[in-house]
């Protein structure tokens, strides 16, 4: 085992040395999230050197106690007409800081408490009477729905969001703050054991980089750890408590041209609308594009949204979203402003007209409503309407004062960073958006951060979250989607990855190393030190590939399995680190634990076996080694409770394939 442990901590040092770079190209803060807020001053010099402002501020202790020994005099205070939000986080935060201190927090409601004087000792959470009599503003426009403010004025902490998630995510930095708490999925939650805990002295606002944050994958099958992560997802069926993103678009789909006017409702009576569809390849005759010329399609199109509009009373953004496809229809108008505009002009003009109608019928009958509107800038709306001077081709192609362009990186490289010179995938989408930087400065973007294809291939982002989520915070973006393993629910690190996408979302400034230290540490537990060796000996590879590799190694959302990137070697030894850790959970007396690792483990080698099987004949494999790996391969991935494999594949039909 010696031999084992000494592999281990040699390949996480030739990681920490060979990643260097990569964590260089980021930047930000290189402390932990705990220790982010020491002193940046250089106490040696007496020359007093500007401090840079810590990540997460310092809040000194009081002399207030919390909790002494298992004893609190605190009560949380809640309205008597809390919504479910709001009790959830009253609930979330007696239960930690019960687990933390051994103390029990009884949550009551504030027609039960007359006023919060010096004397009493309350946390309290959200909108209620204690909040309105204490003075204390939260002003919803400056901390947006998801940020919070936290006060403390004489005994009594006051926590509340813009909106009751805000509450719910104001109550974890609270706790953080207080006793450690740290969610690193809705199963593995870290608070320290704090039998003397004192009230910090918070006078704290926080709003989150992006207002809105999106994961799909792992985050609509988790929606707890979602929540716990501040991820408020666009799917309104596993959003909590009402409040996802979802409620936010008029309609939440993707794509909405043919929610809005559905061609099975209209093709009879218009044939004409759907001249595309029989040119579109068998396998998706549905994205076909509709015809975006034709006056009475549009005229079409106005009603039937105003009728949504006026459903969806909460929503805000008027989703006006192109079909996925790209066949277009070929009606000699539509094939002549193509021509004559670019697609991406074709497509601003048919969208102008329908902000401008609507906007005319908002003013008149729901004026005091907020409305903006949304449109794609995707496939062949890749690039701006600029012609080769890098002008506006036409001035009924700028975008609506009002419209938002929602862009959609489908050709980034995971792998580089964004500023990265040599990275040509990455350079289109710099140089795209210096040329639509020209005409608006609203945008809501849509990533990619998987390989489509292949959801158990590794994809190695881990050094690029960073450099890309600062890029779409300087360019304006505020709402950010991380399209992720659409349907699916495993993917190499999936957990990890996604905890390192919440974090940079609420905030581009974390240390993507030490984001992933504490994590594997955490969720991990035993088997951390296999764990790590794994993720390095992946992200080691990757960063060899670049260096040898003609033209550098590109990380894709279409990314195959070629047994050059994926070599038997690296498969071998990745399957007898995770065997490993198999080993040492074996031996573990605590078998709640261990039975908790050994999914989280056999996750990891799922994906490694996916290799194998998907290369055996290159590998040169036998078919009895085949047929026992296949084996062992299906009897992982059904006690996992994989759904999908791609995309487009599901698990049940993936293994139907290999006899």
């Amino acid at each position: 085992m010696k031999t084992k442990k000494i592999l281990y901590m040699t390949l996480a040092l030739l990681m920490s040395a060979s990643m260097g770079t990569i964590a260089a190209c980021g930047g930000g803060d290189s402390s932990s999230e705990k220790d982010s807020s020491s002193s940046l001053t250089d106490s040696s010099s007496s020359v007093e050197e500007p401090q840079e402002e810590p990540l997460v501020p310092v809040f000194e202790e009081t002399s207030i106690k919390l909790a002494d020994n298992g004893v609190t005099s605190y009560k949380i205070v809640i309205s008597d007409q809390a919504s479910a939000a709001e009790e959830y986080a009253a609930n979330e935060l007696a239960t930690y800081l019960g687990r933390a201190t051994g103390a029990t927090f009884p949550i009551v409601k504030d027609n039960t408490v007359s006023s919060a004087t010096s004397q009493d000792y309350i946390l309290s959470v959200g909108r209620n009477d204690l909040l309105t009599a204490s003075g204390i503003t939260v002003d919803r426009n400056e901390v947006t729905r998801d940020g919070y403010r936290i006060v403390r004025k004489d005994n009594t902490v006051y926590i509340c969001g813009g909106y009751d998630t805000g509450t719910a995510f104001g109550v974890y930095e609270f706790m953080n703050h207080q006793v450690g708490y740290e969610a690193y999925t809705a199963e593995e939650i870290y608070y320290d054991d704090s039998p003397v805990v004192y009230v910090r002295d918070f006078d704290y606002t926080d709003i989150p980089d992006f207002a809105d944050r999106l994961i799909d994958g792992l985050y609509w099958a988790d929606a707890n750890t979602a929540y716990k992560h501040r991820i408020v997802n666009d799917r309104e069926s596993v959003a909590r408590y009402g409040y996802g993103c979802g409620a936010d678009w008029i309609p939440s789909s993707g794509h909405t041209l043919k929610i809005i006017v559905p061609e099975d409702k209209y093709k009879e009576a218009h044939p004409e609308w759907f001249l595309a569809t029989p040119n579109a390849p068998s396998s998706n005759p549905a994205w076909a594009q509709p015809c975006y010329t034709s006056e009475s399609f549009i005229t079409t199109f106005i009603e039937n949204m105003k009728e949504r509009i006026l459903a969806k009373t909460d929503g805000y953004i008027v989703n006006i979203a192109q079909e996925d496809g790209t066949t277009w229809c070929p009606c000699s108008t539509c094939d002549g402003e193509r021509k004559q505009y670019t697609t991406t002009g074709y497509m601003l003009r048919f969208v102008n007209k329908i902000v401008t109608e609507l906007e005319k019928w908002h003013q008149e009958v729901c004026p005091e409503r907020k409305l903006i509107y949304a449109t794609f800038s995707y496939g062949n709306t890749t690039d701006a309407p600029l012609n080769d001077d890098g002008q506006l081709i036409d001035e009924s192609c700028r975008p609506h004062e009002k419209l938002w362009i929602r862009k959609a990186t489908s050709g980034m490289c995971g792998y580089h960073t964004l500023d990265n010179p040599t990275c040509t995938q990455n350079r289109k989408i710099v140089n795209s958006m210096e040329n639509w930087l020209t005409l608006t400065d609203q945008y809501i973007w849509w990533d990619y951060a998987a390989s489509y294809s292949n959801y158990l291939t590794f994809f190695p982002d881990f050094g690029s979250i960073q450099s890309f989520f600062r890029a779409y915070k300087e360019w304006g973006v505020n709402n950010l989607f991380r399209e992720y393993n659409s349907g699916g629910n495993v993917t190499p690190f999936g957990y990890l990855r996604g905890y390192m996408y919440s974090k940079f979302m609420w905030n581009t400034e974390h240390d993507a190393e030490t984001l992933m230290d504490n994590f594997i540490t955490h969720y991990y537990k035993d088997v951390a030190p296999q764990m790590r060796a794994l993720l390095n000996l992946l992200r080691t590879h990757y960063a060899v590939m670049d260096a040898t590799f003609d033209g550098g190694m590109h990380a894709l959302p279409a990314t195959d399995l070629d047994v050059r990137k994926w070599p038997k070697r690296i498969v071998d030894q990745a399957e007898s680190i995770c065997n490993d850790a198999l080993d040492v959970i074996a031996r573990m007396e605590d078998r709640t634990t261990a039975a908790k690792l050994r999914e989280r483990v056999l996750t990891e080698r799922l994906c490694i076996y996916y290799l194998k099987v998907s290369n055996y004949d290159n590998y040169g494999y036998d078919s009895a080694d085949y047929a026992s790996f296949v084996a062992q391969y299906i009897s992982d991935g059904n006690e996992i409770g994989i759904t999908r494999i791609s995309e487009k594949v599901s698990w049940a039909s993936h293994i139907a394939t290999l006899g």
